[in-house]
Formats: C-alpha cells, structure tokens, sequence
C-alpha cells in the first residue's frame, strides 16, 4: 500500500535512494513487534448479524447507549 500510495523507492536527505516498502515493513515491526498476516485481522474480528446476510436488530451495538 505504502508503494501504491508514495512510490517504489524514496530519496533521502543525500539523494540516496531507498525502497519505499522496507521503510514500511519497519515502521510497523517497530509499533507491533511483527508484520501481521491477514489470518491476524481476520482472526480479531468480532462477526457481526449484518455480515451474516442478517438484519440488523433496530437498535444496532452501535447505537446502543452506555449506562452512565
């Protein structure tokens, strides 16, 4: 996405040239420790009724308000 969005490589302060998606793939071992996978994401996400094909309920999680 970081190539997509920036381009394939990257100059530096001396011209030195860089490629774009080392400097992204350290960005992120930096802040999480690792490069996740797609299994990663897929596996933290809580499966709603509307993804199911399901109507959601008139009143959704997300406009549910919390006790004060």
């Amino acid at each position: 996405m970081a190539e997509k969005l920036f381009c394939v490589a990257i100059a530096n302060s001396d011209g030195n040239e860089g490629p774009v998606r080392y400097v992204g793939e350290q960005y992120v071992r930096e802040d999480l420790g690792c490069i996740p996978t797609a299994q990663d994401w897929l596996l933290q996400i809580k499966p709603q009724r509307w993804m199911y094909g399901q109507r959601p309920d008139k009143e959704t999680t997300s406009t549910k308000e919390e006790p004060v």
